[in-house]
């Protein structure tokens, strides 16, 4: 007996606490559970894919971008180097402008979900007042919800036949709720997955690649010599170039790392409404009184009332991420 009490009371506890924390966690930045990002990171990583989308991705452009004010002549001899040729700069732009164009297309599935939390926010709200709509409709509490609190502390009076009926078919209801969670889970753990694949294409290919082009180029340049010559300066300034692309890498890669651990805590919270979905079924296999039944009405029916506010953050946090959308 003393342990259904104790978790009665922490489900009561969580009829509150649960929406508060996902709700806290929304408001820390335009988190959707799959990234979390702040007007900075989106402005960071817009700028990331402005810089590649300006990269040359033809031989000829490639060539005039290795080709600083008097570098021409090293093209003949970056021309045998595997890392630096034409062919292997044109197939590395090519990589880092296909990787930035993803973003984008990611951005958009990440604005996508904050719609579809609105759509999932709305629609628990609506199937609570079903809910609470089915407990009105016992004589154990009526239609007076105002007089539910009452009830808590009353007589511990037995449900009637009809009463169970009804109370046997909330679990179906409350059902529906949870379905909506996982679905709205899934689609967060897919865009979540994406991104995680579009930091890792950097991380593991882009960045590494770029690292060693700046380290082709300095091998170029003659060292512990006071050679300034124009082919050597040209040399320096296409490895500050490089160099340049590689931080830019590098922030982008720091920036994703940082999104995607910040959702963390709303995938977190997600997580937990879902299993507090099963602990109140839990909690109707448990109800044979009215004074139980006020009891469940009340609290569930806290949890439910939150849904309209999440449902208005989520709103406001899609306008906020189109506002940023390229």
């Amino acid at each position: 007996m003393n342990a259904n009490v104790t978790l009665d009371s922490a489900w009561q506890v969580q009829a509150s606490s649960l929406p508060e924390a996902l709700l806290s966690a929304m408001a820390s930045g335009l988190d959707t559970g799959a990234l979390s990002l702040s007007p900075a990171h989106v402005h960071n990583l817009n700028a990331y894919v402005a810089y590649a989308r300006e990269l040359p991705n033809s031989p000829a452009g490639i060539s005039q971008w290795m080709s600083t004010e008097g570098g021409l002549a090293n093209l003949g001899t970056l021309a045998s180097n595997p890392e630096l040729n034409t062919n292997a700069m044109v197939t590395f732009f090519r990589l880092v402008k296909g990787h930035a164009s993803c973003w984008e297309v990611l951005y958009g599935k990440n604005l996508q979900l904050s719609n579809a939390l609105a759509t999932v926010a709305g629609n628990i709200k609506r199937s609570g007042d079903v809910i609470l709509d089915v407990c009105a409709h016992t004589k154990a509490l009526g239609t007076q919800r105002e007089a539910w609190d009452a009830l808590q502390g009353g007589e511990a009076l037995a449900l009637s036949a009809a009463d169970r009926q009804i109370v046997s078919s909330l679990p179906n209801y409350v059902n529906s709720l949870k379905e909506q969670l996982k679905e709205y889970s899934r689609k967060v753990e897919s865009v979540h997955l994406e991104g995680t694949r579009f930091r890792d294409e950097a991380r593991r290919q882009i960045i590494p690649a770029t690292l060693r082009k700046v380290n082709e180029v300095g091998k170029c340049i003659k060292p512990a010599t006071r050679d300034f010559s124009a082919a050597t300066m040209a040399l320096v300034r296409l490895q500050m170039r490089i160099r340049e692309l590689s931080e830019k890498l590098q922030n982008m890669e720091q920036l994703l790392r940082e999104v995607l651990t910040a959702s963390s805590h709303v995938h977190s919270a997600w997580q937990s409404l879902t299993a507090y979905i099963d602990a109140s079924n839990n909690q109707l296999q448990l109800i044979t009184s009215g004074q139980q039944l006020a009891r469940f009405a009340i609290y569930f029916g806290r949890f439910l009332g939150q849904w309209k506010t999440i449902e208005q953050s989520a709103t406001q946090m899609g306008r906020t991420l189109a506002q940023y959308q390229r």
